[in-house]
């Protein structure tokens, strides 16, 4: 969900310098991703896929999905109202880039998805029949794509995000009274759900629970704006600390073992960043947004191309070739 974005242009300067990787069709005809370290050499080398990851293909004409970053579009997005686009699919692959397939039978407006890596179950966001985006849940492995519905109170719910023994997600919860998304989480069934309220002055926004459920990363920021970084807290809410101490830090997801946060950060161009839940040992990883840990990889977003399509990368190797924007999260 991405749009509205002040200082898009800055942003866009800042990929300029990006290797220009030409696109070949959409996703559903596949072809070997470029390799943009040896474009001589145009097939990456494939590793051993070590886990799965779903992503959305936005296939309709407007295509207008940029990086949100900007705190005042997050500010009021509780309460806008959404366009439903009907022109989107979620895939799945494995995180080395092969074994595309598309998961959905008919198009949907998906704008945020989550899969867990052995591939067994998926969740997402998605405008329902009251025009409020909603999160839905579908087991995968049957021969149809059958999504559950598990929300459905006014407001928007969004970025649901599962752990890592499926039976629990955490998602952005929309307070109409305060105007601000909230913390919930709740079974991977819908039950037990319960909503940690976002601190006064503050907003919130994308929400990571750790593999075991304990814990929370989110990106927090006040209503000054003079301060975006990373939050740990206990999943009950509980134990309030701050992570990282760079400036416009988000999309933070947990290492499998639960000892690392990935971030991106604006703090140095528009960078990936890896950090110990203590606050030690930060690395710089490459330059994309929105990532995420996938078997022993982390996968995230970048732009590719003259047109600037998202597309989906690890390390420095382009996993998607597609024409359209493919992201985990795209505009509301």
């Amino acid at each position: 969900m991405r749009k509205l974005m002040i200082g898009a242009l800055f942003l866009i300067l800042l990929f300029v310098g990006m290797t220009n990787v030409g696109c070949d069709g959409a996703s559903t005809s596949w072809t070997p991703p470029v390799n943009p370290v040896n474009p001589v050499n145009p097939v990456n080398p494939v590793e051993p896929s070590t886990g799965m990851v779903s992503f959305i293909e936005d296939t309709g004409s407007d295509n207008g999905s940029l990086p949100l970053y900007s705190s005042l579009w997050k500010q009021q997005a509780a309460t806008l109202p959404g366009v439903n686009r009907t022109t989107r699919n979620v895939y799945a692959m494995n995180n080395n880039g092969t074994g595309l397939k598309k998961l959905n039978d008919q198009p949907f407006d998906f704008h945020s998805v989550y899969m867990l890596p052995d591939g067994s179950k998926l969740v997402f966001a998605g405008h329902a029949a009251d025009g409020y985006s909603q999160i839905y849940f579908v087991q995968l492995g049957g021969k149809t794509f059958e999504p559950v519905q598990l929300t459905s109170t006014p407001g928007h719910k969004m970025d649901p995000m599962l752990s890592t023994d499926g039976s629990k997600i955490v998602f952005m919860y929309a307070n109409l009274e305060s105007e601000k998304f909230d913390i919930a989480v709740m079974n991977a069934d819908g039950s037990n759900q319960y909503v940690i309220p976002t601190p006064a002055g503050w907003y919130i926004w994308h929400p990571a629970i750790s593999p075991d459920g304990t814990k929370i990363a989110v990106e927090m920021w006040n209503e000054k704006n003079d301060m975006h970084p990373i939050y740990l807290m206990n999943a009950d809410g509980s134990n309030l600390s701050r992570l990282t101490h760079l400036a416009n830090d988000g999309y933070p997801a947990f290492s499998p073992d639960g000892k690392q946060v990935v971030f991106s950060s604006l703090s140095f161009s528009l960078g990936v960043f890896t950090i110990n839940t203590d606050g030690t040992g930060m690395k710089h990883l490459g330059d994309g947004w929105d990532p995420i840990f996938v078997g022993d990889q982390i996968l995230y977003v970048g732009w590719a191309g003259p047109d600037y399509h998202e597309q989906i990368y690890s390390s420095a190797k382009r996993l998607t070739n597609s024409q359209n924007h493919d992201a985990f999260e795209l505009s509301l």
